[in-house]
C-alpha cells in the first residue's frame, strides 16, 4: 500500500503516530528526542546538526494501523514548516522564494522570549505535550490523566531545532554557533528594555530591516539589483573602507553574491549575503593578508578565516551577555566556546578544506542542504537559490541540475557546485586564473597537479578531483585527522597490485585476490613493509595478485593495471614494484620502501685462480711477445751487423771476415750481450767495438726490463678481475648491463666496456662462462634471479650445493651519480591529472621515514635477511679446494729422481760396472781379461835382474784381489808415470791404447744411453704439455662451468 505524497503531513494531536523504515518496510514507533536533538556523521560535512523529525517521515492513518506506508525520497528532503502568526496549520515552503518568506510578525514575537523557551511561546498547534514515563510515553496527552504512570508536558526542543522545524522560513534571523552540540546558542535580536545603548546592534541583527536595505539599493524598483545598483552597497561602511584599502573586490564579490548566475542579485540572494557579512560587520574585522591584497586574492576578499571565526564567537558572547543581562535573562545560558568546539564549528563551516570560509559555503551548509547530509537532491536544489529564477530579467536555464551534477549520482556535493561558481567564463573548463580566485585549497595539490595539460581542467579531471577530495575529507573527518596526516575513507578503497617474485612478495596460498588488509595470508619484505604503512595510515585496502610467469615480454608494467580511479566505484589502483622498471610518464612513484636499494656490481663468487702455464701459453701467443720478439730480432740482425764491422778488421779471430760467418757471430754475441748471459766465447777487442759493447749493455737492460714489467701487468690483468670490490673497481672491465638501463649511461660513469643483455638469465649465464667480469643491476633484481628456479643453477643459484656462485661486492652505486635511476621497490600510481595518487604516494614517503626515524624498517629488514640474503648451503662434500698441483709435483719429483739416477750412474764406476755386467756381460768379461794382463805384464817387467833370469812360472791371480779398472782419466797420468819409471814399452803402450779405446767405447754408449732417454723424456713432456693446452682451448669452458656445477 503506497500513498503518494506531495505535501510533507504534519502531525495532528488526535492521529497516531508511527515512523516508516523504507528499506526495511517495516513500522517503528516515532519517539520524539527529548534532547531535541541528534548528531551524526557525513561526508564532507562532518558533525551535522539532524533533526531527529527530518530522519523519519510520518504518515497519519487513525483507522489504517494494519496498512503499510512507504514514503517518497523527496518527502524526506523538504523543508521544516513556516509557521504564520495566527496560522492554524504551519506549512512548508514549496518554492526557493518561499524559502525566505519569513512572518516578521511571528518571528517578532517569539524573539521577545529566550531562545530556549521559544518552543513554548511558538503557535499553538506547533508543538504538542507528550507524556513523560509511563505505559504511554511520548504519546501525545492533554492531562496527566492521558499518561499512565507517567506526566503530561511538553518536550523539550531547543531552539535551533524549532527555527529548522517550525520557522525554517526565518532562518536567516538567527545566527547558530553550532555548540554546544545538544542546544546550540542562537545569535538573534532581542528586546531592550532597560537601554537602548546596543539598538545599534539589534538592529544589524533584525532581519525585518533586510527588506528595507535592499530596496534602498533598488532605485529602479523592478526587485533586481543590477551590478551598478549593488556598487552602492560598498559606499556604506565598513565596506567603503575595505574597498579603499583593497581588501573588497567589488566585481568577484557582485559574482559571489549572483548565486544563480543571471547577472543581477534578487532579495533573496542579498538575504544570503546580509546574513554571510553580519558577523564581519558586528565584529569589525577582516579577514588577514599575508602577500599582496585580499582584494586581488582569492574570492576577491569576501571570506573569512580563522581568525575572523574566533573575533566572532568571542563578539556573539558579549553581545548576547548584553542582551541577556538588558532583558534579565540567565546569563548563564551563553559561552564562549571551548577549543574543540570552536574548532569543529570551524571545520563544519570549511566545506572544502581551504580554511577560508566563503558565501557560498555559508549558502550550501546553511540554507540550501536542507536534511543536512552534505550534498543536494534534485528538489533540495529546486528550492535553492541555485535553481534559475525565471522572474528575473536575465533569466537563463543554464544552470541546470544535470550540470551541477559532474559525476550523475543524482546529487549535488559542494565540490560540483563550485566548480560552476569557478567558471567564470561558462565554458565549462577551468584555467589557473579561476581556480586561483576561487580558492581551492593548495593543501589538496597544486593546480599543475590536477591537470594533465597544466593549463586547464577539463570535467573529467575535475571528477578525479571531487573525489580525491571527499575521499580525503571524509577520512580527515572519520579518523579526526588533519589532512598532513594522509586520511583516506574506507568508502575509497585501495586495490594494490603485485607479483609473486620472492623474496619481497611470495603467495605461499596460491591465492589471486587476499580480501582486506590480510597481508598475514603472504610473505615477503615488501608485504611486510607495505603492512606496517598501511597501519600507520589507517588504510584499508586488497591485494590484486599475479604470479612472475604472466609477465608481458618487453611490458612487464601492463600487468598491473594501473589506470585512472574507477568513479563508480571509488577504487583507486595502485602498483607495488619490487623489480627496477622504468614507469611511464603518466605514472606518480613513491621513493623507495627497502633501505638497501641500489645498483649494485655483481662478479663470480669463485676467483679467477692463477695458471702460470695457461698463462704463459697466452704470452706466447699475445700480442705483448710478438711484438716484442720481432723487435728484438731486428734489433740484434742489426746490431750483429755493426758488431761484425766494427770488429772484423782487427778481431777477425773472434768475428770471422766471412760476411756470412762474421754476422753470425755477431748475431750471437749481440744476443748473448743484450740477455745479460755473458758467455764469453766472443767480446770485441777494438776500441769502437768496446764502447759500442756497452751501450748496448745499458741498452739490453733497459729492454728487458720493459719486457719484463709488460709481463709482468700481463700476468695481473689475466687476474685481475679477482681485484673488483665494487663500483670503483670495474673500470676497463667487460661489465654486463641490462637493456632497460641504456637512458643511465652506467658505463661512461664508471669507465668500463659495457655489454647489454636483455634479461639477468643472459647477463648471469656470460657471468658464469667468464666472458664478462661482472653484471651492474639493482640489487631487488639481482636478489630476485638468486630466487628464483633456474635450470642451469638448480634449483636455484641461492640454493645451490656449496653456496652461490655469484656474489655482490662493494658499496652500492650512489644515488647522485645515477640521478635519472628510479628505485625499484616502491608503490606507483596513475597520476596524469590525478592529483590523489601524488597525495598517496607522499603519505607512503612520509611513513617510510618516519618507520627509518623509529627503527622499525631497519627491524623488518632484519627480520627478513634470512630470505633477502640465504646463508649458504653446504654439506661434506664442500670442502676448501687445495692449492698444491698435486700431479705436477708428482712428476717434477719423478723426473728429478730419473735425472739424478742418470748423474750417479755416469759418475759411479761401481754402478757401471754392475750396469755393464747386467746389460752387457761380453763387455765385462773382456775388461776384467784386459785388466788381469795389464797387471801381469807390470808385474813381469818389475823387479831385479836376477828374478827376470829366473823362468817364469805360471801366476794365477785372483779377479777380486786387483784394484778397481782405472778410468780415462788416469790414462795420461798413468803414462807419463811409465816413462818415468822407464818401465814403458811398445807393447805396453799397446796396452794402455787398447784400455784407451775401450773406454771411449763405453763412454759412446754411456752418452747414446742418456740421449735416448732423454729425448723419450722431452718427448713425453711436450705430448702431454701439447694435450692439455688442446684440452684447456677446446674444453675450457666445460671444465670451468662443470667446476661450479
Amino acid at each position: 500500500f503506497s500513498l503518494p505524497i506531495q505535501q510533507p503531513i504534519q502531525s495532528t494531536p488526535s492521529l497516531a503516530t508511527f515512523s516508516v523504515d523504507v528499506k526495511h518496510c517495516r513500522i517503528l514507533d516515532s519517539r520524539a528526542s527529548v534532547q531535541g536533538m541528534e548528531h551524526r556523521r557525513f561526508g564532507g560535512r562532518g558533525w551535522g546538526a539532524v533533526p531527529r523529525a527530518r530522519q523519519q517521515q510520518t504518515l497519519v492513518f487513525g483507522l489504517l494501523l494494519s496498512f503499510s506506508a512507504i514514503l517518497s525520497f523527496s518527502a524526506a528532503q523538504e523543508p521544516g514548516a513556516c509557521c504564520a502568526l495566527g496560522d492554524v496549520t504551519c506549512q512548508s515552503p514549496t518554492t526557493w522564494e518561499g524559502m525566505f518568506d519569513c512572518d516578521h510578525l511571528e518571528w517578532n514575537r517569539i524573539s521577545r522570549f529566550p531562545p530556549w523557551e521559544w518552543y513554548k511561546e511558538g503557535t499553538s498547534l506547533a508543538v504538542q505535550s507528550q507524556c513523560r514515563g509511563g505505559s504511554n510515553a511520548f504519546k501525545r496527552c492533554s492531562t496527566d490523566a492521558d499518561c499512565t504512570g507517567g506526566i503530561c508536558a511538553m518536550p523539550q526542543i531547543s531552539a535551533s531545532k524549532y527555527v529548522e522545524d517550525f520557522m525554517s522560513c526565518c532562518k536567516f534571523c538567527s545566527w547558530s554557533m553550532l555548540f554546544p552540540a545538544a542546544a546550540p546558542i542562537q545569535v538573534t535580536k532581542a528586546p531592550m528594555h532597560k537601554s537602548n545603548a546596543l539598538k545599534e546592534i539589534v538592529d544589524t541583527l533584525d532581519c525585518s530591516l533586510f527588506k528595507g536595505e535592499f530596496d534602498e539599493l533598488d532605485v529602479d524598483g523592478d526587485g533586481y539589483l543590477s551590478e551598478q545598483q549593488f556598487g552602492r552597497w560598498f559606499e556604506k561602511t565598513p565596506m567603503r573602507q575595505m574597498v579603499e584599502q583593497q581588501m573588497l573586490n567589488t566585481e568577484f564579490t557582485f559574482w559571489t553574491v549572483d548565486l544563480n548566475k543571471d547577472r543581477v542579485i534578487s532579495f533573496q540572494e542579498y538575504i544570503v549575503l546580509r546574513h554571510f557579512w553580519t558577523p564581519v560587520l558586528l565584529s569589525n574585522t577582516a579577514p588577514g593578508v599575508k602577500t599582496g591584497t585580499l582584494a586581488d586574492g582569492p574570492l576577491g576578499g569576501l571570506f573569512m578565516d580563522d581568525a575572523t571565526v574566533s573575533v566572532w564567537v568571542t563578539t556573539a558572547n558579549n553581545i548576547l551577555l548584553n542582551l541577556y543581562l538588558n532583558n534579565s535573562w540567565p546569563a548563564a545560558k551563553t559561552r564562549e566556546p571551548r577549543s574543540n568546539e570552536e574548532l569543529e564549528l570551524k571545520r563544519l563551516s570549511d566545506l572544502d578544506g581551504s580554511t577560508r570560509i566563503s558565501l557560498e559555503e555559508h549558502y550550501f551548509r546553511y540554507f540550501a542542504d536542507i536534511d543536512g547530509d552534505g550534498r543536494l537532491s534534485e528538489r533540495e536544489y529546486e528550492l535553492s537559490l541555485f535553481h534559475p529564477d525565471s522572474k528575473s530579467p536575465a533569466a537563463s536555464t543554464r544552470l541546470t541540475f544535470e550540470l551541477h551534477d559532474l559525476d550523475g549520482n543524482g546529487q549535488i556535493s559542494f565540490m560540483e557546485r563550485k566548480r560552476i561558481f569557478a567558471d567564470r567564463d561558462e565554458n565549462g573548463i577551468l584555467d589557473f586564473d579561476e581556480w586561483s580566485n576561487a580558492d581551492y585549497p593548495l593543501i589538496y595539490g597544486p593546480f599543475q597537479g590536477h591537470s594533465s595539460g597544466g593549463e586547464r581542467i577539463p570535467p573529467t579531471e575535475y571528477k578525479y578531483y571531487m573525489l580525491y577530495h571527499d575521499c580525503t575529507v571524509r577520512g580527515s573527518l572519520a579518523y579526526s585527522r588533519a589532512l598532513s596526516s594522509y586520511p583516506w575513507d574506507k568508502s575509497c578503497p585501495l586495490k594494490v597490485s603485485a607479483r609473486n617474485r620472492e623474496p619481497f612478495l611470495f603467495n605461499p596460498t596460491d591465492l589471486s585476490m587476499v580480501p582486506g588488509n590480510r597481508s598475514e595470508l603472504l610473505g615477503g619484505y615488501a608485504v611486510r613493509t607495505w603492512a606496517n604503512i598501511t597501519s600507520r595510515l589507517l588504510w584499508t585496502y586488497e591485494w590484486e595478485l599475479f604470479p612472475e610467469e604472466v609477465a608481458t615480454p618487453g611490458k612487464p608494467l601492463e600487468d598491473y593495471h594501473i589506470q585512472p580511479p574507477d568513479l563508480d566505484s571509488r577504487a583507486f589502483h595502485l602498483a607495488l614494484l619490487t623489480e627496477q622498471e622504468t614507469v611511464p610518464p603518466d605514472w606518480t612513484c613513491s621513493e623507495t620502501i627497502w633501505p638497501d636499494d641500489a645498483f649494485v656490481v655483481a662478479v663470480n663468487s669463485n676467483p679467477v685462480r692463477t695458471d702460470l702455464y695457461l698463462i704463459a701459453g697466452k704470452l706466447v701467443i699475445s700480442s705483448h711477445f710478438v711484438n716484442f720478439f720481432c723487435t728484438l730480432f731486428f734489433t740484434v740482425l742489426f746490431v750483429g751487423h755493426i758488431i761484425w764491422i766494427l770488429e772484423h778488421w782487427g778481431n777477425g779471430e773472434v768475428f770471422r771476415p766471412f760476411y756470412g760467418e762474421g754476422v753470425m757471430d755477431g748475431l750471437w754475441w749481440s744476443i748473448v750481450t743484450q740477455t745479460t748471459v755473458g758467455y764469453g766465447d766472443k767480446a770485441p777487442g777494438t776500441g769502437p767495438g768496446k764502447v759500442f759493447a756497452i751501450f748496448w749493455m745499458l741498452f739490453g737492460l733497459i729492454m728487458f726490463g720493459v719486457f719484463s714489467g709488460q709481463v709482468t701487468v700481463f700476468i695481473e690483468e689475466e687476474t685481475a678481475v679477482n681485484n673488483i670490490a665494487g663500483p670503483d673497481s670495474i673500470a676497463g672491465f667487460r661489465v654486463g648491463t641490462l637493456q632497460k638501463n641504456q637512458k643511465l649511461n652506467i658505463y661512461q660513469v664508471y669507465g668500463f666496456t659495457n655489454h647489454y643483455f636483455d634479461t639477468l638469465d643472459e647477463a648471469f649465464d656470460e657471468l658464469g662462462s667468464k666472458r664478462i667480469d661482472a653484471i651492474v643491476a639493482s640489487r631487488a633484481d639481482i636478489i630476485t634471479f638468486f630466487r628464483k628456479p633456474n635450470d642451469k643453477y638448480a634449483p636455484r643459484p641461492a640454493d645451490v650445493n656449496c653456496g652461490n656462485p655469484f656474489k655482490i661486492v662493494g658499496f652500492p652505486i650512489p644515488a647522485a651519480e645515477l640521478t635519472q635511476a628510479q628505485p625499484a621497490v616502491r608503490v606507483c600510481g596513475y597520476g596524469k591529472g590525478v592529483y590523489a595518487t601524488t597525495y598517496l604516494t607522499q603519505a607512503v614517503n612520509s611513513a617510510i621515514r618516519n618507520m627509518t626515524r623509529d627503527g622499525s624498517l631497519a627491524a623488518i629488514a632484519s627480520s627478513a635477511s634470512d630470505s633477502l640474503y640465504p646463508a649458504a648451503m653446504e654439506d661434506d662434500t664442500c670442502k676448501d679446494e687445495t692449492q698444491w698441483e698435486v700431479a705436477l709435483i708428482v712428476v717434477a719429483i719423478l723426473l728429478l729422481l730419473f735425472y739424478a739416477s742418470i748423474i750417479f750412474l755416469s759418475e759411479n764406476a761401481q754402478a757401471q760396472k754392475m750396469i755393464r755386467a747386467v746389460f752387457f756381460p761380453s763387455s765385462a768379461a773382456a775388461d776384467t781379461e784386459a785388466q788381469g794382463e795389464a797387471v801381469g805384464s807390470v808385474t813381469a817387467s818389475g823387479g831385479d835382474s836376477e828374478e827376470r833370469k829366473k823362468p817364469k812360472k805360471d801366476v794365477v791371480v785372483d779377479p777380486n784381489d786387483l784394484p778397481p779398472v782405472l778410468s780415462h782419466e788416469h790414462a795420461d797420468e798413468m803414462i807419463e808415470s811409465a816413462k818415468r819409471l822407464g818401465v814403458f814399452s811398445a807393447m805396453q803402450a799397446t796396452d794402455v791404447r787398447r784400455m784407451q779405446r775401450e773406454m771411449k767405447e763405453q763412454r759412446f754408449l754411456m752418452e747414446r744411453m742418456l740421449k735416448f732417454f732423454a729425448v723419450c723424456s722431452g718427448l713425453v713432456l711436450c705430448s702431454l704439455a701439447a694435450m692439455a693446452g688442446i684440452l684447456l682451448v677446446i674444453w675450457g669452458d666445460q671444465i670451468q662451468l662443470a667446476k661450479y656445477q
